[in-house]
């Protein structure tokens, strides 16, 4: 990592000229040293001769640097936007200032997106220019808060105060394959968009005009460690009321599962999944995890570089509550663990779900189970299996348009772009058991905090052959030495369906 004093120095200078000019430099070297090309009083620039016309990874930036004693103020963002409309379309406009910003500069940043404006601090550019922070890194991350999120994001220098108060992680009841030591399954994707497998119906209980909505950014986690200890207090505090699910996207490559061990495992081994895909590597990786909690949902969003060493960055954990809690002392335990001092809630519209039922079975393969354990035995409670629409959108279009016309075919082309589909079993089946087949029964989609959340649902081919036959079915007459008071439901119904293949071979 390159570290000097060049900024450090900048402060000794007295000529206020010479030093923005000495500033402008420093700034270009930096840029340039890290691959962009960097026009220094660009006549493209006009009518200011003292900014950087700056081209790199097919983007064109137009920086216009402020030391002042004053934090910027939106005049500052409304000069550098006017000078952005004179330009082509599509540059994107940096204001780097030392002093900071006023909070009407950072409002209209926020809610006024005619022309992309990325803001840069004093702190950051010392970290550029002193401590070799990565610049291409920072504008990418700035853009994606404004662009994804709506929001002016800052480096934090915090430390968070989880480090020092671990709690434990909640104990994992179900699993994927347990005779496997990957506890979570690979998959390939071709959109832009991310996505998140979740065996929890789409119904969360938001009605009404708006839903009490809790936002936290996660700059003060840096490490994986810490991560974990904010999931454990999250645990503590809220209750999650099953093991949460979770999704990693890398690109074209992308991880799936449930548990939040699993999930640290899963973003822990990132050598390892990286080693199996052929893909082109982005600096950083997307992690998310979801979970249905005490009087809400739930979703933690956060990035990790893709390098050494692997650290966290841009996280944000939102809270949805189906009424505003009387209780608020768990809400401020997460908030102060968090570092933010004065956390509020904020109204939203409710989540905007839809749903698909299939009126003809869609054959499924299955690539891996999740089971839970009850009294010794594994029971499938889902499972991911070949995707049927990969690639193939013209099929789900005909059955979309077949079944409930074309309102909804946006939310569902996001089932074509990756080759595996998370999926629920509505009907549990013990793992040992022999079926003739498994389709899809149902799929919902809901877009939440930037990720699709999918919920499909699946069952095995036989259960039509159960449901015309009660368990007092006549058939068990016809066993030999049966006793009913002494078998559960379970055997009770493999001696059945053990009766039904005699009687009714294939």
């Amino acid at each position: 990592m390159r570290q000097n004093a060049q900024f450090g120095h900048l402060y000794a200078n007295k000529d206020a000229f010479a030093r923005a000019r000495r500033f402008e430099k420093i700034v270009a070297e930096v840029l340039g040293a890290s691959g962009f090309d960097v026009d220094l009083d660009s006549p493209a620039a006009t009518p200011r001769q003292s900014d950087l016309l700056v081209e790199g990874n097919g983007e064109i930036y137009l920086w216009e640097l402020k030391w002042h004693s004053r934090p910027a103020t939106i005049d500052h963002v409304h000069g550098l936007r006017d000078r952005l409309r004179t330009m082509r379309p599509g540059v994107v406009g940096v204001l780097c200032s030392i002093s900071g910003f006023t909070k009407t500069a950072l409002d209209d940043v926020t809610t006024n997106r005619s022309a992309e404006v990325l803001l840069i601090d004093g702190y950051e550019i010392c970290q550029v220019i002193d401590r070799g922070l990565d610049i291409a890194d920072l504008l990418e991350k700035k853009r994606y808060q404004i662009t994804r999120r709506a929001r002016v994001w800052f480096l934090d220098g915090r430390k968070s105060s989880l480090i020092t108060k671990p709690v434990p992680l909640p104990l994992t009841r179900e699993c994927i394959d347990r005779a496997t030591d990957v506890p979570y399954a690979s998959m390939t994707t071709r959109g832009n968009d991310d996505l998140l497998f979740t065996r929890h119906p789409l119904m969360f209980g938001e009605y009404g005009p708006g839903v009490y909505v809790l936002r936290l950014r996660l700059d003060a986690i840096e490490e994986l460690r810490e991560l974990e200890h904010l999931i454990g207090l999250l645990y503590k505090e809220f209750h999650f009321a099953d093991d949460p699910e979770f999704s990693i996207r890398q690109t074209n490559a992308m991880w799936a599962g449930v548990g939040a061990r699993e999930f640290l495992t899963c973003a822990a081994n990132i050598e390892a999944r990286y080693a199996k895909i052929k893909t082109r590597l982005h600096h950083s990786e997307e992690l998310w995890t979801f979970a249905e909690i005490r009087d809400g949902i739930m979703l933690l969003s956060i990035r990790q570089r893709s390098s050494k060493p692997y650290l966290l960055d841009s996280g944000e954990l939102i809270i949805r509550a189906t009424s505003l809690p009387i209780d608020l002392s768990s809400y401020r335990k997460v908030a102060t663990a968090l570092g933010e001092k004065r956390p509020s809630f904020a109204i939203e519209s409710p989540l905007e779900t839809s749903h698909f039922y299939f009126s003809r079975p869609v054959k499924i393969s299955p690539l891996r189970i999740i089971t839970i354990t009850e009294q010794g035995e594994q029971i499938i409670v889902g499972m991911f299996v070949r995707n049927p629409f990969h690639r193939r959108p013209e099929a789900l279009k005909t059955i979309v348009r077949e079944n409930q016309g074309e309102q909804n075919l946006r939310a569902f082309e996001k089932l074509v772009e990756t080759d595996v589909l998370g999926c629920a079993v509505k009907d549990w089946i013990p793992a040992e058991e022999a079926v003739t087949g498994w389709h899809l029964l149902e799929i919902g989609v809901a877009f939440f905090g930037g990720v699709w959340l999918l919920h499909c649902t699946c069952t095995w081919k036989d259960k039509k052959h159960w449901e015309r036959h009660s368990p007092d079915d006549p058939a068990l007459d016809s066993i030999p030495d049966f006793e009913a008071e002494r078998l559960n439901r379970e055997k009770m119904e493999r001696e059945l369906l053990a009766w039904r293949e005699r009687r009714f071979p294939r």
